[in-house]
């Protein structure tokens, strides 16, 4: 539901309402009531002794690394926003605009109609295990409906102006401000523990011993009583339960953006625009991260289990930690031409740099999701996977003269042949984006949240003269870390190859009359055919470590007709 009021008065244009949102999801969860197994390359007992397993073949000798089992009741998860807002878009001169306005927005945390849903105390001692750590429970044990604390203090300033400096009609500088808030939580119904039959089980030593084996089968899930040692075993004895929960004292994240944009008419229906963005993000989500990593001073052989924080479970998640951070900045360069003379066509060059801590699935450069250290986050903040410095694109469409309504050959038969024709084009250059290097097998025995990062012995960047397919970079530059260590390269290392792109349209129309129309389409995407590269692999150990195998779609031809009444 959304009102709003507008109020006008002189220079004043005011704005101010609210609004209001009941969400709901419901989820029958059994995608899992079957099982599901992981397989990883078993490491060698000997310290320092490199790996050469395979995971297919611990699945042939039926030694999984970990399984699980999952079928959930009936989820009922339901929410609310509510936001307030008033603006005031002020004429201050006729040569001079300014917005000034606010927005105040909150989400109510989540809950289940039903109950359903659990939480994590870090701080408890576990009846079970005697250690820290217990899973709770809505509605049980003196916690409340919500597993997580509300966040109502949101508020956004906004402001804008549009000036055209002393009165030059043909120039424009504008410029603005704004804090957004993210979203609350994604759309998953997780955190159910309690409220399904599951069972989650895992190698205790990084892989020495098996959690099972296929030969018997998954052991027997089952459905534990909901209280303060749910989950839970004696320490010594295999896990059996991965705890998923919501930081109690969860935030939502929120970016600051501004803008300068200088804005010039060059007559002929061109326009040249100059601008600076840019986007500071603080507590922006991160991906689910286990906190359940024995601590660096502990590392060493042995059972590892015996060594996390929360030894009676396995990995205990943490869905989205609000505690990321990101930095862009960018300068663009826009030259557009209005459709006239029948052509147009629009260029923008982007210089850029984007920094972040929060590795995420869809970053172009992230091999595997994750912090390496859970202990120092710090040295996740790097170049974001999805940085490009420099973008050029150009889009254009040329309405060849010929043909009815057009300067030449506007009548008769060679109008009707030779007419109607359009020509398209979209050219793309870009730099590549950033990548990590990491190892193939993890040999810290820490329980990482993410993946182990080599050593940089050197600079592995090869002279563009030097890359090939095979080697797109020096692989002897790095190595795997000593074991039960981490590794000291950073999440950006290198940069991947780089895109030249060409699409061409050529269409025709044929009309007839004023109601119908035969339109004939030929469409290239890549026309040239150029080899645009994927990144090469990242993981040391891996058969295809720094080789390219991959590379973007080839020449593409699509022929289309279409009759439009």
């Amino acid at each position: 539901m959304v009102e709003n009021v507008s109020w006008f008065r002189g220079a004043h244009s005011v704005k101010f309402g609210g609004e209001a949102r009941l969400a709901r999801n419901v989820d029958d969860f059994n995608v899992r009531i079957s099982g599901r197994l992981n397989f990883a390359a078993q490491p060698t007992s000997q310290p320092g002794v490199a790996n050469t397993g395979q995971s297919i073949a611990s699945l042939l000798l039926g030694f999984p690394n970990s399984g699980d089992v999952l079928d959930t009741d009936l989820l009922d998860r339901r929410a609310k926003y509510f936001a307030l807002f008033w603006q005031d878009d002020w004429k201050i001169t006729p040569n001079m605009t300014m917005n000034i306005g606010a927005r105040w927005e909150t989400h109510s945390p989540r809950f289940d109609a039903s109950d359903r849903q659990n939480g994590f105390d870090r701080s408890p001692v576990n009846p079970v295990s005697g250690t820290p750590g217990v899973v709770t429970f809505a509605g049980r044990d003196g916690l409340g409906r919500n597993v997580y604390q509300g966040d109502h203090n949101n508020y956004a300033p906004r402001v804008g102006l549009a000036w055209r400096p002393w009165g030059d009609r043909r120039t424009v500088i504008r410029a603005g401000y704004g804090i957004f808030f993210g979203p609350p939580l994604p759309g998953s119904n997780n955190t159910s523990a309690g409220f399904e039959t599951s069972g989650s089980f895992t190698t205790p030593d990084n892989g020495i011993t098996a959690p099972f084996f296929l030969r018997d089968g998954f052991p027997a899930p089952r459905r534990a009583e909901l209280g303060p040692g749910f989950g839970a075993v004696r320490i010594g004895q295999p896990v059996q339960f991965a705890p998923e929960f919501i930081d109690p004292q969860r935030r939502l994240g929120y970016s600051q953006q501004w803008n300068l944009v200088i804005q010039r008419d060059l007559g002929w229906n061109t326009l040249l625009e100059l601008s600076y963005l840019g986007n500071v993000g603080h507590k922006l989500n991160g991906p689910n991260t286990s906190i359940n990593q024995a601590p660096p001073e502990s590392m060493g052989p042995g059972n590892a289990q015996a060594r996390r924080p929360f030894p009676q479970f396995g990995n205990v998640t943490l869905v989205t930690p609000m505690w990321g951070n990101s930095a862009y900045h960018g300068l663009n360069v826009k030259l557009e031409k209005r459709f006239s003379h029948g052509v147009n066509f629009q260029a923008n060059y982007t210089y850029s740099k984007f920094i972040d801590d929060v590795p995420a699935s869809f970053e172009a450069g992230e091999v595997s999701v994750g912090i390496q250290n859970l202990y120092n986050r710090r040295a996740e903040r790097s170049l974001a996977g999805n940085d490009v410095r420099n973008r050029l694109v150009w889009g254009s469409v040329y309405e060849l003269p010929f043909g009815k309504e057009r300067r030449r050959l506007n009548q008769g038969v060679a109008a009707t042949v030779l007419g109607g024709w359009n020509l398209g084009l979209i050219v793309t250059l870009q730099q590549g984006s950033p990548y990590g290097l990491t190892t193939q097998t993890n040999n810290t025995n820490a329980f990482l949240p993410g993946p182990q990062r080599v050593n940089v012995l050197r600079s592995p960047e090869l002279p563009a003269s030097e890359r090939r397919v095979e080697r797109w970079f020096d692989a002897s530059a790095v190595t795997a870390p000593p074991a039960y260590t981490f590794g000291d390269a950073g999440r950006a290392l290198l940069t991947g190859p780089g895109l030249a792109n060409l699409d061409i349209s050529l269409l025709k129309n044929h009309r007839w009359g004023e109601r119908y129309n035969l339109q004939a389409r030929v469409e290239a995407f890549n026309f040239i055919n150029r080899t645009n590269f994927e990144e090469p692999g990242r993981a040391l150990g891996s058969p295809n470590f720094g080789v390219i195998g991959a590379a973007r779609p080839a020449r593409i031809l699509q022929l289309g007709l279409k009759w439009q009444f």
